[in-house]
């Protein structure tokens, strides 16, 4: 059960290919990504160098120096160990530190049962969608709602996207939205969605005609879409896009 949850909140997603490793360690990074998706994707601050950066994986850049710079996880003489698979003791103390330390509105409003206690951000009008870390991007136009500013209020974030029956690409929220807002059937090409059945964003880059429940429209791509068409899967990086 813990499992399924992990991997459905997208906190431990395993290996890939439905392999999650339930017998494996958790290496240092490992855990400072979970607790970092956990806290909703804050940005990293205050972290030093580190000595061992090079090690740290691509994906765990972000989380590893926001866990040194927020002191729940340390660096010994500016090494962090990236690699290194975490006792239960150290386990013990990381999630004491994040409890205390990183206490955010968000960990208050996890449950689904409060959806009015998520916080909101500030609307803003446009996000910037980045693909797999190259000059490919995206740019969305925002719908002003209630959905929309708690998806504002959780940026920047890093997700991946999965593709789904060539027709859109899904990825999950780190905190669920809000569903109080009307739900729509059906989707348009273009549209960037969130679907309340898997807590997930949709980027529909094509049309199939099938009716879909449980959609809440976030806004619309100006440009990029095609960046989403194809059948393999993506790293996104969303941020607000500056005028």
């Amino acid at each position: 059960m813990g499992v399924t949850w992990a991997a459905e909140k997208n906190i431990l997603g395993g290996y890939g290919g439905g392999i999650f490793g339930v017998n494996d360690g958790i290496t240092k990074e490992q855990l400072a990504t979970a607790l970092w998706r956990y806290a909703g994707s804050p940005a990293a601050e205050g972290a030093a160098a580190l000595n061992d950066s090079g090690l740290v994986s691509s994906w765990a850049a972000e989380p590893v120096a926001w866990a040194v710079g927020s002191n729940i996880l340390s660096a010994e003489n500016g090494s962090f160990g990236p690699q290194s698979v975490v006792t239960r003791g150290m386990a013990a103390d990381a999630v004491m530190r994040f409890l205390k330390l990183c206490e955010t509105p968000y960990i208050k409003a996890l449950s689904k049962n409060a959806p009015e206690a998520l916080p909101q951000g500030e609307f803003i009008e446009r996000i910037s969608l980045k693909i797999n870390g190259t000059d490919g991007e995206a740019v969305v136009a925002l719908t002003d709602s209630k959905p929309t500013r708690e998806f504002i209020a959780q940026l920047p974030m890093t997700v991946t996207f999965i593709d789904f029956g060539e027709r859109e690409k899904f990825g999950k929220m780190p905190i669920p939205l809000s569903e109080d807002e009307a739900l729509l059937s059906g989707y348009e090409i273009g549209d960037f969605s969130y679907g309340t059945a898997y807590d997930c964003m949709i980027a529909f880059y094509d049309q199939d005609n099938e009716v879909i429940d449980g959609v809440i429209k976030l806004g619309s791509f100006e440009s990029g879409l095609e960046l989403f068409s194809g059948r393999e899967n993506i790293e996104v990086t969303i941020s607000a896009l500056e005028n």
